[in-house]
């Protein structure tokens, strides 16, 4: 039986596992917390171990990274291991010496640099270490949008274990897994859920709760800064969309009630500014001279790396579902297009088609009545189609120039 074969079958038997938990817990008309807990944990470690099948079944002798990228992060990551020690500056990398702040020249891999030092205080070294790291982040993954899913939309808990799992093993990261930096996407759920609160105690005018919930972002978006930029700087990107969508869907009334809101809430709103700074500073003072040192990235370069309409779908040749209508397509319109590369980012045509419906249902329902519960969920999926929009290019045209040059660190993207 060839590998693809045995993957196949783990991947069927992994379906009806899900497919099995779900049935028995809508059929349940209570569910216990604990049956609850053990099916989330279950699903949960199904998920991550299906995502790092290759490396389980073959003890972690192969590993995601290559002699590259995964270097390069390996040699952060040792750089934060004598950071903890007390061996080396935080900003001083052993690399480019002596060039101040060369931290400042890549990613800086912060939080997985945290992890990384446990695993090597445990006695593991660097290379398992490194994907233990990816481990670890994929599984906060999983869990955070869970538990976003459930906080922020109260999906149902069969619909919010769907969609954990279709996060964790998403085709798109895990093609790109050798660049480690994009796993950091796994906290963008937990930034979600602090987003969340933070409103709702604004709305709620609880100050107390508003200065605790928007400080706790504010720490964890500088981190996730600090630790892999674009997914972070994407997020940014991705929620002033959504708010901006918010106010021009919400209605008049929606809109005056937030400037009073906004106004009223002046002093704790000032107070987490001043926070945003302040936990921001030591990022700002790596990487802001870098970026002017630079120039960052020229438009070309960016271009050169913006996907097509069929990168739309573009899974990959070995995409055990779409991988040979991949092969088709590229044969027939565009030969010689590698089977992979920077813009092996698509999505696969049937998670694909979910969203399309899904979004052309939350448009509908907009048009027939306008929905406090339904209007964030609305407001995400029509910034979500906008944002994703942008970056497409036809030909030698992208919208995406005018992100480049009217938003601030798209440059470095």
């Amino acid at each position: 039986m060839t590998n693809l074969m045995k993957t196949k079958i783990h991947i069927i038997r992994f379906s009806r596992l899900l497919s099995s938990a779900a049935k028995t817990v809508r059929s349940a008309p209570s569910i216990s917390s604990a049956f609850r807990t053990l099916t989330v944990l279950t699903v949960g470690i199904l998920s991550v171990a299906f995502f790092f099948r290759y490396q389980i079944a073959n003890g972690f002798t192969r590993l995601a990274g290559d002699r590259y990228d995964d270097f390069i992060e390996l040699s952060i990551l040792e750089h934060w291991y004598n950071v903890a020690q007390g061996f080396s500056h935080w900003s001083q990398m052993n690399y480019f010496y002596p060039v101040a702040g060369s931290l400042g020249y890549n990613d800086g891999y912060f939080f997985y640099g945290l992890i990384y030092a446990v695993f090597r205080w445990s006695g593991a070294d660097q290379f398992l270490s490194g994907e233990l790291v990816n481990v670890i982040v994929r599984s906060i993954g999983f869990f955070a949008f869970y538990f976003a899913s459930r906080r922020i939309f109260h999906i149902s808990l069969p619909w919010a274990l769907l969609g954990a799992v279709v996060f964790t093993i998403s085709n798109n990261i895990f093609m790109h897994i050798l660049h480690g930096q994009l796993l950091s996407v796994s906290f963008a759920p937990l930034l979600a859920l602090l987003v969340h609160n933070t409103l709702q105690a604004l709305i709620a005018r609880q100050r107390g709760a508003l200065i605790l919930w928007g400080s706790a972002f504010n720490v964890l978006f500088a981190a996730s800064l600090f630790t892999g930029f674009y997914m972070a700087w994407y997020f940014a990107f991705l929620g002033c969309a959504t708010l901006l969508t918010w106010i021009v869907i919400a209605g008049s009334e929606r809109r005056r009630d937030l400037l009073t809101i906004l106004r009223d809430e002046a002093l704790p709103l000032t107070i987490l500014l001043c926070t945003a700074v302040a936990v921001n500073a030591p990022f700002l003072s790596v990487y802001l001279p870098k970026a002017m040192e630079t120039g960052m990235h020229p438009y070309n370069e960016v271009f050169q790396y913006s996907p097509s309409l069929l990168d739309v779908v573009h899974v990959g040749d070995n995409n055990l579902l779409f991988g040979r209508l991949q092969v088709i397509m590229n044969q027939y319109f565009r030969p010689g297009f590698p089977s992979f590369s920077e813009r092996t980012t698509g999505f696969p045509p049937a998670v694909l088609f979910l969203y399309v419906c899904a979004t052309v249902s939350l448009c509908w329902r907009f048009c027939l009545r306008v929905c406090d519960k339904i209007l964030p969920m609305q407001a995400m999926a029509l910034s979500t189609l906008l944002t994703w929009a942008l970056t497409l290019h036809i030909g030698q045209f992208s919208p995406y120039y005018l992100v480049y040059l009217l938003i601030p660190g798209a440059k470095a993207v």
